[in-house]
């Protein structure tokens, strides 16, 4: 939800966000538990607007990809159609 509302997304490694995160690219992952990583994460979001509005961006495109509403009915029907026959 966060992603398509074109959110910058920061999260630890090894969690269920940051399966939908790639690194520098839609977000900030930063090292399990790390409170110094997620802060270098911060700073580097926040050093540039540009990069910034890109990552955001990125973001929200991904989301659109991944949580595509047809795409998501289309994989509930095959799944359905594998377990009733």
């Amino acid at each position: 939800e966060s992603m398509l509302c074109k959110s910058a997304i920061l999260c630890f490694e090894k969690t269920t966000i940051s399966d939908f995160v790639t690194h520098k690219k839609t977000g900030y992952v930063s090292k399990y538990k790390s409170s110094k990583d997620i802060a270098n994460g911060i700073k580097w979001l926040i050093k540039s607007k540009k990069r910034l509005e890109k990552i955001k961006f990125n973001s929200k495109q991904s989301a659109l990809k991944v949580f595509n509403q047809k795409k998501i009915i289309n994989e509930y029907i095959d799944l359905y159609k594998k377990i009733t026959n």
